[in-house]
């Protein structure tokens, strides 16, 4: 981050955001003020994504982007949940699931409802989960890394690929008086959009 980040948005970005809040279709004030803290919390976060993208990002800068771009999404969906019940007036949605069973006599019927996750990591190249290499480490706590192992037998906090050189500050001006102030300024508003969104469902 070097701060080049803060600019003035341009016709093109302007245009896209007052679509996004056109497009929300906003009854009153309240529900227009969240529309634009939605467009704009959105837009942050695609520009975020872009910039994250980029290479030869330090780690600490790339930790930066992810993290934020993490908040954001939550309070968008905090948003959008804000909206809905806001629309709703507070109205509770309630489904009701109609199950059949025959059970013969003397059984007996126990209804579950099997919800199984997964993912990439619970089946790596057909190996099982324990099976996986850990970086093993020795940790700050006097511990073990369990985080998975890469090639080098460590992980990316252990023995990943270099982020350049000793200060990355430096090189990448985490520390600039422009980056810092994006940084309070994301802060300012997502607590600001939070706290919105909780006085709208309240």
């Amino acid at each position: 981050m070097t701060g080049e980040e803060l600019t003035e948005p341009n016709t093109l970005s302007i245009n896209a955001t007052l679509a996004a809040i056109l497009e929300t279709d906003p009854q009153d004030a309240t529900e227009l003020m969240l529309a634009t803290q939605m467009a704009t919390i959105h837009n942050t976060i695609m520009r975020y994504s872009g910039l994250a993208m980029k290479g030869e990002l330090s780690k600490e800068v790339a930790n930066f982007y992810v993290n934020s771009i993490t908040k954001m999404m939550r309070t968008y969906t905090a948003q959008m949940e804000a909206l809905s019940k806001y629309r709703n007036k507070g109205k509770q949605q309630i489904t009701v699931k109609h199950q059949h069973v025959n059970v013969n006599d003397g059984g007996q019927a126990v209804i579950v409802d099997i919800n199984q996750g997964g993912g990439v990591m619970n089946n790596l190249e057909g190996e099982p989960h324990e099976n996986i290499p850990r970086c093993g480490a020795r940790t700050r706590s006097g511990g073990s890394c369990g985080h998975y192992a890469m090639p080098n037998g460590r992980c990316r906090y252990h023995g990943g690929l270099s982020t350049g050189p000793k200060n990355p500050r430096v090189k990448h001006g985490y520390y600039t008086k422009k980056a810092i102030a994006e940084r309070k300024l994301l802060d300012e508003l997502l607590k600001d959009a939070n706290d919105f969104a909780s006085e709208v469902c309240g």
